[in-house]
Order: C-alpha cells, then sequence, then structure tokens
C-alpha cells in the first residue's frame, strides 16, 4: 500500500529523523499538562510503554524525570537511535506498534502523537496490543484526530538556515 498515507508515514520519519526531532525539541511544548497528568497517575517506578516514541523528548524524558521505567517503540531505526542516545538508561525497540507482541505487561501505556498516524481499521486493532501488554491497573493514554475515524499521516517542519 504505498500511496496510503497512513503506510508511508514511517518512511517520513525516516528520512527526516534528524529535522523532525531538532524541530519537535525547539518548539513550544502544550501536552506538557497532558503527560503530566498521566504520570501522576502512576507510582514512581512504574513501568510505562511509550508507543511511538520519536526521539524520546519530550514525552520519555519527562516520563524519566517522574521516575518512571520507559521502553520506547517506534517504527524509525533512526528515532530509536536518537532516544538511545539521550538516554541510555532506558530501553529503546524498533518495531511497529500495530504488530508488537513483548509478552510482559506495563503499568501505564503512552501513544502520543502516534495513534492518530493509523488508518481507522488499525487504531480500533490497536487496542488488542493495549490489552496484551496492559497490567492489572495500567493507565491508558493516547491521543486521536478530531474526526471519526481521521488519521493524520503527515508532519510539517521548518528548515533552519544553518
Amino acid at each position: 500500500m504505498a500511496g496510503n498515507p497512513c503506510e508511508t508515514v514511517i518512511d517520513l520519519y525516516r528520512r527526516h529523523a534528524v529535522q523532525w526531532d531538532a524541530a519537535r525539541r525547539s518548539s513550544a511544548w502544550n501536552d506538557r499538562v497532558w503527560i503530566n497528568a498521566f504520570a501522576n497517575e502512576l507510582a514512581g517506578g512504574s513501568r510505562v510503554l511509550d508507543l511511538g516514541c520519536g526521539g524520546g523528548e519530550p514525552v520519555a524524558r519527562l516520563l524519566a524525570e517522574h521516575g518512571m521505567h520507559v521502553t520506547g517503540v517506534d517504527a524509525s531505526p533512526e528515532m530509536v537511535a536518537l532516544a538511545r542516545d539521550r538516554m541510555p538508561g532506558q530501553e529503546w525497540l524498533v518495531a511497529d506498534m500495530r504488530r508488537l507482541a513483548l509478552d510482559r505487561r506495563f503499568d501505564g501505556i503512552l501513544a502520543w502523537d502516534s495513534y492518530f498516524h493509523l488508518a481507522h481499521e488499525a487504531q480500533r486493532a490497536m487496542f488488542a496490543v493495549f490489552d496484551a501488554h496492559a497490567g492489572g491497573d495500567a493507565v491508558l493514554m493516547f491521543n486521536t484526530g478530531p474526526e471519526h475515524g481521521e488519521a493524520a499521516s503527515t508532519f510539517t517542519f521548518v528548515s533552519g538556515s544553518g
């Protein structure tokens, strides 16, 4: 399905990992309140599965600052390499979240700014993946597009002058 935007987004993140990551880290981050709310539902030392972790900043970094043990998953090896370099004390895996099967459970599962890249059918299918990785009282948080079945599959960045 090369023409399906939901399938090409991984390639976009692979080809533009450094530029996207730099733009993400240099822009105003207005989601801190949501990630803090998620972390506040968990005890210190909780195990968190961060699906679509990107380069690890700012989301996984904030979770680690809350004392969480992060397992970050991203389909872009380039993004995972950035996260691994920044936070070697956390776990970073290259995998497609739609087919994830880690055979372990987590206290929290987060799919922030990643879940909405999936096609509607894949979004629905993710609930089986969430269930397979959720501990007994796990906290799940993800964000979606504003319309039923909406999938956002593009991103933009402004290239710097350097």
